[in-house]
């Protein structure tokens, strides 16, 4: 009787954890790391792989290190990503890819011993969607009380005032709707905006009270030191090399903590012989202000762009770690097509005198295919003439192709969506001389039947028709 109940019990248990692994995937919340996850496993190949919190997503943009370094780049950054978690996310990748390179983007928060809920619950937007392994159940254990395992390890469990309210008939996984003026590639997410006013008093207030409030660590804890151990030894494991990096923020300003912990944290690294670049302490040379930020403490596409640039050159020159393009073509990378002069791209206009002085300086337009949902449209300008202009971009699309869009994302009139933004100066963006201004939006089918732009003053004139095209890749 004995050794059946225990087979009995032992069934259950397997059932309730199939059940939960099955139905977990319906009640995760993070849709952005969702995705991140999705990309990263149809990658064949990860040469470079990034790590960190929202100043990691935001400011390493893997674009520029495959066209500058001929190395397949991913950027596995999530919101409030701390090394703890990073510990699972590195020995994922580093055993499944032959990584050359490990880039790790530290700060004080980034080696924080996780105690309380909501820094608890901040790496769950990231460990959730790590899958099942040895590494990710022990870090969960260590992470969370055994009175938290079920809640911890369980979404179903966790989010259960969602049952109700929930279709399992479709598909767990939804891809997520990137809204137009989001830059995404590869993990990699930011935006073109530059910093609210709003935004910046809130941040100066924020640091204001904690400069008050926190004091200035006297050096980093021996946990602290582990954390950073932790990662170090797991590279170590693998031969593969580790670079440390601090994005720029103006925390560097702001924070008396961050700007103690970034001093420990750079010499703690250079008695390990370990190289560690803080950006902030790059200002004046990569000619940072603020309209590289989106917010204080996040770079934008233009501030990617400069640090990424700036980290490429390292790593070719200083670390010699540089693969080879042969005759491979990045027709998703906007740097290939700028470097190409735009001869592959999927459609090419120029424009002539008199529409370059109605569109304040834009002198030409491309069309390419960046992922299987989304479309970019570059606009080579003229260096800071384009002022601010309104835009509008009309695509044809039947009843059906309409579904795909969310009700709030999109305008219909007469069969159209319609979708409106505008360019200003901050959008432009310069690489090897070409300045440009991108704009992105989703798309998930093969065909335009029929597209048109318009901006200019009042957006009267109209940049381009596009009829009939196929932009399947």
């Amino acid at each position: 009787m004995r050794k059946f109940v225990v087979k009995i019990s032992f069934l259950l248990a397997i059932i309730v954890l199939a059940l939960t692994v099955y139905l977990d995937s319906y009640f995760r919340t993070d849709e952005a790391y969702a995705a991140n996850m999705h990309e990263y496993v149809e990658q064949d190949k990860v040469e470079i792989a990034i790590f960190g919190s929202s100043h990691a997503l935001n400011a390493y943009d893997p674009r520029v290190f495959e066209n500058e370094l001929a190395l397949n780049t991913y950027n596995f950054g999530g919101t409030s990503q701390q090394l703890t978690t990073t510990e699972v996310l590195a020995k994922m990748v580093l055993n499944e890819h032959d990584v050359r390179l490990g880039i790790i983007d530290i700060f004080s928060m980034s080696v924080w011993p996780v105690v309380n809920e909501r820094g608890k619950s901040l790496q769950l937007h990231s460990l959730d969607y790590v899958p099942f392994s040895v590494a990710k159940s022990k870090k969960m254990m260590e992470m969370f009380d055994m009175a938290e395992w079920p809640y911890a390890f369980s979404e179903t469990l966790r989010y259960h005032e969602k049952w109700s309210n929930t279709d399992l008939s479709g598909s767990p996984f939804t891809e997520p709707y990137i809204w137009n003026g989001i830059d995404a590639y590869k993990g990699y997410r930011t935006t073109g905006s530059g910093i609210e006013e709003k935004t910046w008093n809130e941040f100066l207030g924020v640091y204001k009270r904690k400069n008050k409030e926190e004091g200035v660590p006297e050096g980093l804890t021996h946990g602290e030191k582990q954390s950073i151990d932790a990662i170090i030894d797991i590279f170590k494991k693998h031969e593969t090399p580790i670079l440390f990096v601090n994005a720029p923020s103006y925390l560097k300003d702001h924070s008396n903590a961050d700007i103690a912990y970034v001093g420990y944290i750079k010499s703690y690294l250079s008695d390990k012989h370990i190289p560690y670049i803080d950006f902030n302490q790059l200002w004046e040379p990569l000619e940072l202000d603020a309209t590289y930020f989106k917010d204080p403490n996040h770079v934008n596409s233009k501030g990617a762009l400069s640090v990424s640039s700036y980290l490429t050159n390292y790593i070719r020159d200083s670390l010699k770690i540089v693969g080879n393009h042969g005759n491979t073509e990045r027709l998703q990378n906007r740097y290939f097509h700028i470097e190409d002069d735009f001869k592959k791209v999927l459609f090419s206009k120029k424009m002539d005198t008199l529409t370059q002085e109605k569109l304040f300086g834009i002198t030409s337009v491309n069309l390419y295919r960046i992922e299987d949902n989304r479309i970019e449209l570059l606009f080579e300008v003229e260096n800071d003439t384009t002022t601010t202009q309104p835009i509008r971009l009309e695509i044809t699309l039947t009843e059906e192709e309409q579904q795909y869009y969310p009700p709030k994302a999109i305008i219909y009139a007469k069969g159209k969506a319609v979708l409106y933004g505008e360019f200003n100066n901050q959008s432009i963006i310069s690489y090897k001389g070409v300045n440009f201004i991108p704009y992105t939006f989703n798309f998930p089918f093969d065909k335009i039947k029929k597209m048109e732009f318009f901006a200019g003053h009042q957006r009267r004139v109209k940049v381009f028709t596009i009829e009939n095209l196929t932009t399947k890749l």
